[in-house]
C-alpha cells in the first residue's frame, strides 16, 4: 500500500471515530432528555401495580386469597398492555424495572 493509501485510511479511520463521538453524545442528549419522563411512566406504572394489590379483590374476585395473587399479577399485567398499547410481556418487563 502506498503512502496516500495508507493516509487514506487513516483519515477515514479517523472520520468515523469522529462520527461514533458525536453519535454516542448526541444519543446521551436524548437518553438524559428522555430520563424525566421514563422516570414519571415508570413512578405511574408503580403506583397502579400497587393500587391493584390494595384491592385484590377488583381483579380476582370469588378466588382464594393464594389463588389472587397470581390473578391479580397477570390481570394488572394485561390492563397495562392494553392501556400501553404493547404486548403483556413488554408491560411486565416494564413493570419489573418500574
Amino acid at each position: 500500500m502506498t503512502d496516500s493509501g495508507t493516509a487514506d485510511a487513516g483519515a477515514d479511520a479517523e472520520a468515523v471515530r469522529s462520527e461514533v463521538r458525536e453519535r454516542g453524545d448526541r444519543a446521551d442528549v436524548l437518553a438524559r432528555s428522555a430520563a424525566p419522563a421514563l422516570l414519571a411512566s415508570a413512578e405511574e406504572l408503580y403506583a397502579g401495580h400497587r393500587a391493584a394489590l390494595r384491592c385484590p379483590e377488583a381483579f380476582a374476585a370469588g378466588v382464594s386469597r393464594g389463588e389472587a395473587r397470581e390473578l391479580v399479577e397477570r390481570s394488572v399485567r394485561a390492563e397495562f398492555a392494553v392501556a400501553m398499547t404493547v404486548s403483556e410481556r413488554d408491560a411486565a418487563h416494564e413493570l419489573e424495572v418500574a
